[in-house]
């Protein structure tokens, strides 16, 4: 179960997104039509592309400012050939 509770009241944290801090992570089958729903509504983002394990991921922060990625992952198998012929 995932459980979120949106408070008007939370200050939300200033500055940039942080892609290497405390963040909540999901699978996305869509990730051009994901950013294309983010910049509809105006929404900042961050988008990382490591082409060395062939994933991109979207990070964005949620109305209280907490980040959620957003993550393309490959086949588990194609991501642990990857990682075994490129150590």
């Amino acid at each position: 179960m995932i459980h979120l509770i949106h408070d008007a009241n939370h200050d939300s944290p200033l500055g940039p997104i942080n892609t290497r801090g405390s963040h909540f992570a999901m699978q996305c089958d869509e990730m051009d039509k994901t950013i294309s729903l983010l910049q509809e509504h105006g929404i900042e983002y961050v988008e990382r592309v490591l082409p060395e394990h062939g994933y991109r991921q979207l990070f964005f922060n949620d109305p209280d400012g907490n980040v959620i990625e957003l993550g393309e992952w490959p086949d588990v198998h194609d991501l642990a050939a990857t990682l075994i012929s490129n150590p």
